[in-house]
Formats: structure tokens, C-alpha cells, sequence
């Protein structure tokens, strides 16, 4: 404010100095005295000498690890935000796997089929004026070619057991030999029945029936399996002195047929048989005590000793044959005599004969004795009576 104040003094000293001097412009004088005022309007504008600093880039790719088999090709997908810079592609061994640009997205990786290893694979962009560089890797791992199971078998496709048996090992054989994994999953349908270990030991729990599978771990589905029949553990038939028409008990010995029924068998044992016929070496034969409970075809007939109890570890049951038919008639003294001693129905038996033509042998006791029928069809109905062959 003093500075203003002191030139609007100098002005006004100047301009009564002109006058005085006879100046008609007291501009000039001004001008004269302080010099011209007059000043350029503005400065001229420089250019600018800042560096201008590349925007970041990013680069990123879908997985940054990688398992491939030997041969196999994988993808790679790349997203970038740079615009103007060229992305290129590497692999640190090229012979575990190499690495292709498709397009500015995609890069294809092929495995080598000579060795299995590790490879890394980098995405890269190189620096511009516009963006700095930028890479992503991907740790690819090469190995051996998957070779799938075809096919696995069992040494045995049926097996039957008893409660007390020693376990039986299956043994499986996987193909093929180059199969890449040939391990198996042991399984048991009933594990009630019979248990199966990893090894394939099978172990005889109590009686029925179950099914071992063995089952191909690498995911091809290929399987084998084994039926397990168990039967309750045996009796030893253990037989004193025997002699025809004594009874077998359910504990394996013999006692006499006191009444005729089975007044001289212990309270808590059970009549299975009676002997019907003894040979010169000790061996003989017994006739069930009971006929099966119904009449039934030839194919459920030779299969009814399958499942006929008591089981004995040194007998088995077994259905009449014509010869041993023979051999129990003529000790009984005939044929009528063995029927009425042994309480036969008056109705018909199959025996275990067949013929050529498919047909299949009956026994018939009526009043006028027992005769033999041939040529009986297999799906006729008759009644069964079990032999106990010791």
C-alpha cells in the first residue's frame, strides 16, 4: 500500500513538471522518467519434459499347475490387459513337455512321450511404451501313461466251506501284465456268511451263502467274483458196533430202535437215519428217517442233499440209486420188506439214475409191491428219500 502511494506521488510531481515545461503529453514524460509500462500479455507455453510411466499389466492364466500323461496335450487359457504387446510362451525342458501359442488366449502344452518329469511353462509379455512386462507359470508334471485293467479272474468261481475250516485264499489273476494299477477291493455280499480280506483270504463265518467279488481299483469297473456256500460245522459219525435197522442220531452215534420209533435214543437227541444195509468193510447205508416233505421235480431232488441236515464230516447224503436199492432190498429180504420196514409210502420215489433220453427212474410201493418205473419225465413230481452213505 505505501509502494501505490508513493508512485501516485511520483505521477503527480511529473505532471506539473510538463506543464511547467510546456510538454501537451505527459505520457512521453512518464515514459521519460520511469520508463514504458508497456508488457508482453502472457509467456509462451513450453512443452512438457515429464516422462510418461507404462501402466501395470496383468497377466493371468486358468491353472498354474498341470498332471499329464505321457503323449497327452492340455490347454492353458491366458486373460491380459495389455493391448500392444506380444504374449509368447516357454518351457524350461522340452523334452517332458512343450508349449504352442493357438491364439493370443490359448496355448496348447504336449507332453513328451520319452520321459516322465516336471516342466514349467511361462505366459509372458514383454515391456512397451504402454505397459511393463508381465508372466505367469505353470508347474506341468508328466507321467506314465494310464493303462487300464481288461480283465481279472478268480482261481475258483464256486467254493464251499465249513464253520471251523481253515480260510481258503482266492487267487486273482489282472490283466494286463502293463496294467498301470492292478490292486483289487475285496468285498463279501454277506459278511454274516463268509468274510473276505484284502488279500483275498476267505473265512467261513456261519452257514449260507455269499459272494466274493474282486473288483479292479484304477476305475475300469472289471470285476470277477465267487459263490461261498457255508455249511454248519460237521459231526463226526462215530458208530459202535452198528447193525441194520439201528438208528443214527443227530450227535452221530448209533442206538437200537427199542419201539420201533426211537425208544432207545437220549431225550435230546434227534433220529436222522436208520441203517439199511452194512458191507464187509465197515462202510454202509442209511435211509432218512423221513421222506422230504413234498413231492418235487428230478432237479430238486438231486438237489435236496445239498441242504439235508445234520452235515457229517465223514458221510453224506446222497439220493437211491438202483444198485444201492439192490443191496439194501436184499438184506431186508425184498423188496416189499425193505418199503414196510423202512416206511415207505405207497406212492412214488425218484432214484439218481437217468436216461440217455433225458428221463429219469422212479420206485413205486403199492400193495402188490415195489416195481420200477422208467422213462419217468424229469418235470413230474415225486416224492424223495435220502440215503446217509457212510
Amino acid at each position: 500500500m505505501q509502494k501505490n502511494y508513493f508512485m501516485k506521488n511520483v505521477l503527480a510531481a511529473s505532471m506539473l513538471l510538463a506543464v511547467s515545461m510546456g510538454m501537451s503529453s505527459c505520457s512521453g514524460f512518464v515514459d521519460a522518467v520511469i520508463g514504458s509500462t508497456d508488457q508482453p500479455s502472457s509467456t509462451p507455453t513450453q512443452p512438457s519434459t515429464t516422462p510418461t510411466t507404462p501402466q501395470t499389466a496383468t497377466l493371468t492364466i486358468d491353472q498354474t499347475t498341470m498332471t499329464l500323461e505321457k503323449g497327452a496335450t492340455g490347454t492353458i487359457k491366458v486373460t491380459a490387459n495389455t493391448s500392444d504387446g506380444e504374449i509368447s510362451c516357454s518351457s524350461t525342458n522340452t523334452t517332458v513337455a512343450t508349449v504352442t501359442k493357438v491364439d493370443a488366449t490359448t496355448f496348447t502344452v504336449t507332453a513328451g512321450t520319452a520321459i516322465t518329469g516336471i516342466a514349467t511353462i511361462t505366459i509372458s509379455t514383454a515391456a512397451t511404451a504402454n505397459f511393463a512386462a508381465a508372466e505367469a507359470k505353470c508347474e506341468l508334471t508328466v507321467t506314465e501313461a494310464n493303462v487300464n485293467v481288461e480283465s481279472v479272474t478268480l482261481d475258483k468261481t464256486e467254493l464251499t466251506l465249513k464253520v471251523g475250516d481253515d480260510d481258503v485264499t482266492l487267487t486273482a489273476t489282472v490283466k494286463p501284465d502293463e496294467a498301470t494299477n492292478k490292486e483289487l477291493d475285496w468285498v463279501s455280499s454277506d459278511v454274516s456268511v463268509a468274510m473276505v480280506s484284502s488279500l483275498g483270504e476267505v473265512h467261513a463265518v456261519a452257514d449260507g451263502t455269499a459272494t466274493i467279488t474282486a473288483k479292479a481299483k484304477d476305475g475300469s469297473g472289471v470285476k470277477a467274483t465267487c459263490t461261498i456256500t457255508v455249511e454248519a460245522a460237521g459231526i463226526s459219525l462215530n458208530l459202535t458196533n452198528p447193525q441194520v435197522g439201528q438208528i443214527i442220531g443227530d450227535d452221530g452215534k448209533n442206538y437200537d430202535d427199542v419201539s420201533g420209533t426211537r425208544g432207545g435214543l437220549p431225550s435230546d437227541v434227534t433220529p436222522v437215519a436208520k441203517i439199511a444195509y452194512l458191507g464187509p468193510t465197515g462202510d454202509g447205508i442209511a435211509l432218512a428217517i423221513d421222506d422230504e416233505s413234498e413231492k418235487m421235480t428230478y432237479a430238486d431232488a438231486k438237489a435236496a442233499p445239498q441242504s439235508r441236515k445234520p452235515v457229517f464230516n465223514n458221510a453224506s447224503w446222497g439220493t437211491i440209486l438202483i444198485d444201492t436199492w439192490d443191496a439194501m432190498s436184499n438184506t431186508a429180504g425184498g423188496y416189499t420188506n425193505l418199503a414196510s420196514k423202512f416206511n415207505f409210502k405207497k406212492d412214488t420215489y425218484w432214484l439218481g439214475n437217468e436216461n440217455a433220453d433225458g428221463t429219469a427212474w422212479c420206485i413205486k410201493y403199492s400193495n402188490s409191491g415195489v416195481n420200477v418205473i422208467e422213462n419217468a419225465s424229469k418235470d413230474e413230481t415225486h416224492y424223495v428219500r435220502l440215503l446217509l452213505i457212510f
